[in-house]
């Protein structure tokens, strides 16, 4: 699990190179130092020219998450002298939108998606424990599963625990993956597996906005399948774009910039920086403009990852289903917003 509490207290101390120092005018670079020196900005050479999004191949912002991984995917021909196998992925989502207030809204929803080996094509139990009572809402998907706990009372059940029986449809002989409940947690879980920051400098006829992105050093697993959306205000011109990284994408029609990231180890520090020209000229004796605002979205993922403590096994004794063994796998999608 993510350790929200150590990474809120090294909030400061881990963004404490993030300063007015890192634009100031007067700072010089040197090795090893913050590459957001004044220095480093006005020498563009290393930077690389956006692709314009209608001359892209590629998908700009794909949503689509695999939550077995691919060996998961081979499912074991049945024997009928064995106890038949069901894939279960607990797959969670983190939405979180920081406004410069102090309290982020976040909010937590999840998914039990299953699995079963060719041959199940009947009716199978397992349990979902929910320990800690994190919970708000639970809903089974009524076309392919029902909560049976009331109804058998002799089961060796916990409190906070569901059972859940799944009824494979009949009118497919292949195995399908198959999306069975979906929860809301609670206020009580709040992780913060990422940080984001990002400054905002103007120059001349010049915007420029560096971005930082942390990993909390208590995450069990890296962050990947990562991309970054910056959108430009109407008064920047987006196709003047200039990044740090490569393979940036110019979207005219969402007036976006993207990047992929690579993946980000816990505890890790990356940094994406961007120049823009205004749309009009700024005049060097004209009126003060307030500063461009370029809210930002970071998106990705993590296996072998979750942010509640939600369980499930197939502990059900229950004669009337047939025993199942299940093999679980977890993952995560952040989605960060910072307006």
């Amino acid at each position: 699990h993510v350790n929200c509490k150590s990474f809120i207290k090294t909030m400061d101390s881990g963004w404490a190179t993030f300063s007015d120092a890192d634009f100031n005018p007067t700072s010089e670079a040197t090795d090893g130092g913050d590459p957001w020196s004044n220095e480093a900005w006005a020498d563009l050479s290393d930077f690389h020219t956006a692709t314009n999004a209608k001359d892209f191949s590629g998908d700009i912002f794909d949503m689509a998450l695999d939550v077995f991984a691919p060996d998961d995917i081979q499912l074991p021909v049945v024997d009928n002298n064995r106890v038949p196998e069901v894939q279960v992925a607990i797959h969670e989502q983190l939405s979180s939108l920081y406004d410069g207030t102090e309290d982020a809204e976040v909010q937590v929803i999840g998914s039990i998606i299953a699995r079963p080996e060719e041959g199940v094509k009947d009716s199978f139990c397992f349990v979902v424990k929910d320990f800690s009572g994190q919970l708000e809402q639970f809903q089974p998907q009524s076309n392919v599963c029902k909560d049976i706990t009331d109804s058998i009372p002799y089961a060796k059940t916990e409190v906070g625990d569901r059972v859940l029986r799944v009824t494979y449809p009949n009118d497919d002989s292949k195995p399908k993956q198959m999306t069975v409940a979906s929860y809301t947690c609670g206020n009580a879980v709040h992780p913060i597996p990422l940080l984001v920051k990002s400054k905002v400098q103007v120059i001349d006829n010049y915007c420029r906005i560096g971005i930082k992105m942390r990993a909390n050093p208590m995450n069990d697993a890296p962050l990947s399948n990562g991309t970054v959306l910056l959108a430009v205000p109407p008064d920047v011109r987006g196709d003047s774009v200039r990044t740090s990284r490569e393979k940036s994408v110019w979207d005219s029609m969402k007036r976006v910039v993207s990047w992929p990231l690579c993946p980000i180890e816990p505890g890790q520090l990356l940094e994406v920086q961007a120049q823009f020209e205004f749309e009009t000229p700024r005049k060097p004796d004209g009126p003060a403009v307030a500063t461009p605002k370029f809210p930002v979205l970071v998106r990705c993922d993590a296996k072998d990852e979750q942010f509640s403590d939600l369980q499930v096994n197939a502990n059900v004794n229950d004669n009337q289903f047939r025993p199942i063994k299940l093999k679980v796998s977890r993952s995560v999608r952040i989605l960060h917003r910072k307006v």
